[in-house]
């Protein structure tokens, strides 16, 4: 990231370490191999900060309109386990290839501490856009 500054460095470090348990998935997409796991994704909050957080914050590859009734989808690894989190036409969802939801309810509790530090980090590029009319 570093594009707003030295208080970015801080920012930066602090979702790094938010962050320490999200990597890169393997290269072989284990989707069938993978569970929806039901009732979690209500517990997220907007999608939009949901993907910010994962695209800008944990540094993730995402899918833009993967397949018919899908905006996007994030594969990653999320303490060793394959998931993956996509925003559709039903909602918000959230596949793993672990058998129970304590999990993805540890993986939405991590995404959600990122969430006032990537409004500290998005809130003066918003500002600017608004201010310039785009």
């Amino acid at each position: 990231m570093g594009y707003m500054g030295t208080e970015s460095d801080a920012l930066e470090k602090t979702l790094k370490g938010i962050f320490r348990d999200v990597s890169q998935p393997d290269e072989d997409d284990l989707s069938d191999q993978m569970h929806y796991v039901p009732g979690v994704a209500s517990l997220l909050p907007l999608p939009y900060m949901v993907f910010f957080a994962l695209v800008i914050g944990a540094e993730c590859r995402y899918s833009y309109r993967p397949e018919e009734k899908v905006a996007w989808s994030v594969r990653l690894r999320f303490k060793g386990e394959e998931m993956r989190v996509e925003h559709g036409k039903f909602g918000m969802r959230i596949a793993s290839s672990a058998e129970s939801p304590e999990l993805a309810e540890e993986f939405i509790a991590t995404v959600s501490r990122a969430f006032p530090v990537m409004d500290r980090i998005l809130g003066p590029v918003v500002d600017e856009r608004v201010r310039l009319g785009s």
